[in-house]
């Protein structure tokens, strides 16, 4: 399978691009890819926060088909819902089409939440960073922010 996530810096921000075409699933390469990058981002001493995206027309759409009724391989989407709870990055999901099933419980439990030490002229200046490199569909949920 050839890479399906991905990792980028751009500027300050750390970038992990899913692209598994048509819906981004988070199939087995996916989930592989998503724990991979975020390690990747969280070595990286250049990237202040991550993001994590879709490319193409959506956020990952959920499940992968094409695993159903076969013999389940790690990591399991809670494993890799873990990795990102555990950041001590800021990461924020730039979401876009459809988020559904654990691409939901993604958006819902991980990345739009940021932890609690964050404080809000943190969480600012990287919005605005992200602004600045191009991103402008960003989704957060969280009542820890001050």
């Amino acid at each position: 399978m050839s890479e399906v996530v991905s990792y980028r810096l751009e500027g300050d921000i750390g970038v992990i691009g899913v692209d598994y075409p048509p819906v981004n699933a988070l199939g087995q390469g996916v989930r592989e890819g998503l724990v991979n990058c975020l390690r990747q981002g969280l070595e990286d001493d250049q990237a202040k926060a991550l993001v994590v995206i879709g490319e193409g027309r959506t956020f990952p759409a959920g499940a992968d088909i094409r695993e159903f009724g076969k013999p389940p391989a790690g990591p399991a989407l809670p494993d890799v819902i873990s990795e990102y709870e555990s950041s001590d990055k800021l990461v924020i999901a730039a979401i876009h089409g459809t988020a559904l099933g654990g691409g939901a419980c993604q958006e819902e439990r991980v990345f739009v939440r940021a932890q609690p030490e964050v404080k809000y002229s943190q969480f600012m200046e990287v919005m605005n960073k992200m602004q600045e490199n191009g991103f402008f569909k960003v989704g957060l949920l969280n009542e820890d922010i001050e």
